[in-house]
């Protein structure tokens, strides 16, 4: 067995994977929209598009590497009737074009989101844009619409911390071995708010995005 087979499989036992959804320096911050909505006593599906910008962000090694992209996506909290814990990372999509260098794949570009980070109850999904294109140089590569990530059993709700963690990382360890992404490259994440047994509006305002770097 390969080294990357086995490196799927390690993840597999670790994470939350889908075949393409196997399953941070400074830059660019994102940008989040209001949700509003009435739930009217049922399950309501109430999204607001999270886009975060990863146009001309450098990957340069594996997850936990200092100077990888890295954001802390936070959601404000405190409006009424609105619980962070009650946010569901529901739906994603993407737009993006990158290229690899030297060593790196196509293929070994990663992208984690995090809820609960650092907790027993800490969950990780991750996306592999580039599945399968194991060779090095310039790809574009779009999810074509909304993944729907309850249908497919791999939705998470946001933790008590309020925040949905990302990092994008290479999949090995390279010493010359980096990625880039082009112009107008974006990941958006689709957040739902189910609804409670009464009728309610909620609104998620205040909703940012903090880069820092790893330590």
């Amino acid at each position: 067995m390969n080294t990357k087979r086995r490196y799927i499989q390690r993840c597999a036992q670790r994470f939350r994977l889908l075949p393409y959804i196997i399953g941070m320096s400074l830059g660019t911050a994102a940008s989040a929209s209001l949700i509003t909505g009435d739930t009217a006593g049922g399950a309501a599906d109430l999204y607001g598009d999270f886009v975060v910008d990863l146009s001309g962000l450098t990957v340069i090694g594996p997850e936990g590497t200092p100077g990888n992209p890295y954001f802390d996506l936070t959601m404000g909290d405190g409006q009424e009737g609105y619980i962070s814990e009650n946010v569901l990372l529901a739906g994603i999509r993407w737009d993006l074009n990158y290229e690899t260098f030297n060593f790196a794949w196509l293929s070994d570009l990663r992208i984690g989101l995090t809820v609960n980070a650092g907790q027993i109850d800490e969950q990780q999904l991750l996306i592999a844009p580039g599945f399968g294109d194991d060779f090095a140089g310039l790809g574009e590569y779009a999810s074509d619409g909304w993944i729907n990530l309850n249908t497919l059993g791999k939705s998470m709700f946001v933790g008590a911390d309020d925040t949905i963690r990302m990092e994008v990382f290479n999949a090995y360890n390279f010493i010359f071995g980096d990625t880039v992404f082009g112009q107008g490259s974006t990941l958006t994440l689709g957040l739902q708010v189910p609804a409670p047994s009464s009728s309610a509006v909620f609104l998620l305002v205040g909703a940012m995005v903090t880069r820092r770097r790893r330590s």
